[in-house]
């Protein structure tokens, strides 16, 4: 609706100006301050709507910053390595690890590709070297970050955009819950029977390609 819609433009204009902001203040950090934030819409977009929308919304944001910053296409190519690899494997968010190894595998290509994008644009004289490793390094530690404040925010998200992601569900099927144990001690019977179906429409749903956890 109108309201998600004016959500995700208040997150977009939002991470827009700390890029813009963070860059003036610490140019010499453009390497992380220009790309976390793209990559923290990616995964929020990712957790709140799909994978494809992450992407389209991740590469419109890169190309705000881009032009709001005046950077090069190595810049913009290094965004798009970031937000592929948030794409490829922020599926399903079932644990807090799918968001470590997003952010993992997201750092690591990130940092290669800051280091290509800068022998690209750069010229090779004494000492550039240097340079290359740390933009790669500072590159790698913003999409670390922007997985750490993902997970941080995650509950917020999903109240804001009416989500509830893979982790919720298991946490919501834990036998612990107050009122799965009321029910397992006034009506062990309907208790295991519930079980027995849920996991007859857990199978089922896999079977056609829909969402198991959820069924």
């Amino acid at each position: 609706g109108a309201s998600r819609m004016g959500g995700v433009a208040l997150v977009l204009l939002l991470a827009l100006a700390a890029a813009c902001a963070a860059t003036i203040s610490n140019p010499g950090f453009v390497a992380v301050t220009s790309v976390t934030p793209t990559i923290f819409v990616a995964m929020l977009m990712a957790v709140a709507y799909d994978r494809r929308s992450a992407l389209a919304y991740g590469i419109l944001h890169g190309l705000l910053v881009c032009v709001a910053l005046r950077l090069s296409v190595g810049s913009m190519m290094v965004m798009v390595a970031g937000i592929a690899c948030v794409v490829w494997t922020l599926k399903e968010i079932r644990d807090r690890n799918s968001l470590l190894r997003t952010s993992m595998i997201s750092a690591l290509v990130t940092g290669l590709t800051t280091a290509m994008a800068s022998a690209i644009d750069r010229p090779l004289v004494e000492g550039i070297r240097r340079e290359f490793l740390v933009d790669a390094g500072l590159a790698g530690a913003g999409a670390l970050l922007a997985g750490g404040v993902t997970v941080f925010v995650l509950p917020l998200i999903e109240r804001v955009f009416n989500v509830t992601t893979g982790m919720t569900l298991i946490e919501l099927r834990d036998p612990k819950q107050p009122l799965l144990r009321e029910l397992q001690v006034r009506a062990p019977g309907t208790y295991n029977h519930s079980l027995n179906v849920a996991s007859i429409c857990e199978s089922a749903s896999e079977a056609v390609g829909g969402d198991g956890l959820l069924a």
